[in-house]
C-alpha cells in the first residue's frame, strides 16, 4: 500500500477537489479523476449496467449507445467496460479502436460525440456503425447523439423527423430499466439511458468506501488537526445517519429531482469536509448537508435543491412540545454522546425568540433527524421524518418498494384513496372525501 506523509490531510484535499466551493475542483470530472491516485480507492463498478453494456457488445449486432446527463457516470462506465473487454486497456481518445478484445471483433469507442463533430468524424462513426466487423460503444448526451444520427440517416434517405422519432423512441423506450433500441436503416443500436437508472444504490457503495478509507485511521496528531472532519466521519459510519441521508436523496429522486453521480459525490465530499471551514468551531456534517456557513455552498446542486425543498422547516407539534417545554427530558435524544454538547447549546439558544433562536431551533431539528432514533415513548418518529422531509407518504412508499407488508388499516385507507381518485377522474367532478361506504367495483 502507498506510504505517504500526512495521508489524511491529502485525502481531505482530494475530497475538496470534488466539489465546486473553491477554484481547485480539478477532479470534478471523470477524465481528471481517473488521474488521481485516490479515485481507484473509492471507485465502484455498477455491475448491472456494465453487464448490460457488455451483453449488447457481445450480441450479433454489437452496437450500443450509453447516454445520460453530464455527470451520470458515462465516461467511468465506458472506461470500466473497455478494461473488461479489451484486456485492461485505457480509454484516452474521443474515438478509439481496440483490436484485441474478448468480443471476437474489434471494439470502437466514441467517448464523447460532442468532441467528434466534424463531417469527417461523423462519416467515420457512420462507417463503424454500418460495419458488422466492429462492435461500437457510443457515449453521448441525448442531444449530441440525435444530431449525429440525423446526419448519418440523411445519407440513407431518412428524414430528420423520422430519425428524431426513432432515436427518441429508443432512448425513452422503457422508463423502468432505461434499456431500448434505436432502429434506423441498416443500423440497430441498443440504448442504455442512465437518466432512467436509480443510482442511489451505487452511490451508497461509493460513500461507504470513502468513510471507511484507511486514511481516516491516521495518527492522533492528524486527527487533532481536523477534529470536526474526524467527528463527521465517525458519525457517517453509523448506519442510521447514512440511512437518513439517503432517505433525503430518495425524497428528491421520487419528487423528480434526480441527482447525478457527480452531484452526489460532490455533496458527500462537502458534507465531510465543509470545504475545511469551521475546523475549530462546532460546524458539523448536519450543517454541511444544508450548506453550513459557506456562501459558496449554493453552487452545489444537491444543497441548492435541499434548500429549495425546505427540509427541516416543518416538525410535528408534539415533538416541539417535548423538546421546548420539557426542561428535564427522561433520556437523551441522541445516539452519539459526542454531539450532546452541540445539541444542548442549540436547546439553550433556541429559547431565544430573536433570529439567533430561530436558527438554533432549525439546527436542533436537523441534529435530531440525523442523530436520533426518534423512538421516544409516546412520539411518532415516522411522522417526524415525514414532516421534516415534507413528504407524508415517503416512508409508506419506501416500504412498498422494499416489499414490506403494510398494516391492514393503512392498506385499506390507501385502496380507498386510489378508488376515490379514479372515481373523480371518470366523474369529472370533485367528490366528497372519506366516504364511509363505497362499492368494490368502479
Amino acid at each position: 500500500k502507498r506510504c505517504r506523509s500526512n495521508s489524511m490531510g491529502n485525502f481531505i484535499d482530494y475530497l475538496n477537489t470534488l466539489h465546486r466551493c473553491n477554484s481547485n475542483n480539478k477532479n470534478a470530472t471523470a477524465e481528471a479523476n481517473f488521474q488521481s491516485e485516490f479515485s481507484k480507492d473509492i471507485l465502484v463498478e455498477d455491475l448491472d449496467v456494465i453487464s448490460t453494456i457488455c451483453n449488447g457488445l457481445y450480441s450479433d449486432n454489437g452496437k450500443v449507445l450509453l447516454t445520460g446527463f453530464a455527470g451520470d457516470g458515462k465516461t467511468t462506465l465506458a472506461q470500466q467496460v473497455v478494461k473488461k473487454v479489451a484486456y485492461g486497456a485505457q480509454l484516452t481518445k474521443p474515438i478509439q479502436v481496440f483490436g484485441e478484445t474478448t468480443l471476437s471483433k474489434a471494439l470502437v469507442v466514441v467517448k464523447d460525440l460532442s468532441e467528434s463533430g466534424t463531417i469527417e468524424e461523423k462519416q467515420t462513426i457512420a462507417e463503424y456503425l454500418l460495419n458488422p466487423e466492429f462492435a461500437v460503444l457510443l457515449v453521448s448526451n441525448t442531444g449530441t447523439i440525435l444530431d449525429c444520427l440525423k446526419s448519418i440517416a440523411a445519407k440513407h434517405g431518412l428524414s430528420e423527423i423520422e430519425t428524431e422519432s426513432a432515436v427518441l423512441q429508443g432512448i425513452g423506450a422503457d422508463s423502468s430499466t432505461g434499456i431500448g433500441t434505436i432502429i434506423l436503416p441498416n443500423i440497430l443500436i441498443t440504448v442504455i439511458n442512465l437518466v432512467r437508472h436509480d443510482n442511489l444504490k451505487i452511490a451508497k457503495q461509493v460513500f461507504y468506501k470513502i468513510i471507511h478509507h484507511p486514511y481516516w485511521t491516521s495518527s492522533p496528531a492528524e486527527k487533532d488537526s481536523y477534529p470536526n472532519i474526524f467527528e463527521n466521519i465517525e458519525a457517517l459510519k453509523n448506519s442510521l445517519v447514512l440511512d437518513r441521508l439517503f432517505l433525503m436523496y430518495q425524497r428528491l429522486y421520487e419528487y423528480g429531482e434526480r441527482l447525478t453521480m457527480r452531484n452526489l459525490l460532490e455533496h458527500f465530499a462537502y458534507i465531510i469536509t465543509g470545504n475545511n471551514k469551521g475546523l475549530n468551531s462546532d460546524i458539523y456534517f448536519f450543517d454541511n448537508v444544508f450548506g453550513g456557513l459557506d456562501d459558496n455552498a449554493k453552487e452545489i446542486t444537491a444543497i441548492s435543491l435541499i434548500r429549495r425543498q425546505g427540509f427541516s422547516e416543518h416538525v410535528p407539534s408534539s415533538w416541539k412540545r417535548e423538546i421546548w417545554m420539557n426542561p428535564n427530558p427522561k433520556e437523551s435524544f441522541l445516539i452519539m454522546k459526542s454531539f450532546q454538547s452541540v445539541f444542548d447549546k442549540c436547546l439553550q439558544e433556541g429559547k431565544n425568540k430573536l433570529e439567533k433562536g430561530s436558527l438554533a431551533r432549525l439546527r436542533l431539528y436537523r441534529i435530531l433527524y440525523f442523530l436520533s432514533p426518534l423512538s421516544n415513548e409516546g412520539f411518532d418518529g415516522d411522522k417526524y421524518i415525514c414532516n421534516f422531509l415534507n413528504s407524508p407518504g415517503l416512508l409508506i412508499w419506501r416500504k412498498l418498494q422494499d416489499k414490506q407488508s403494510l398494516d391492514s388499516k393503512l392498506e385499506s385507507n390507501l385502496i380507498n384513496r386510489v378508488r376515490h381518485v379514479i372515481k373523480e377522474y371518470f366523474a369529472g367532478v370533485k367528490l366528497p372525501e372519506n366516504e364511509k361506504e363505497g362499492h368494490e367495483d368502479i
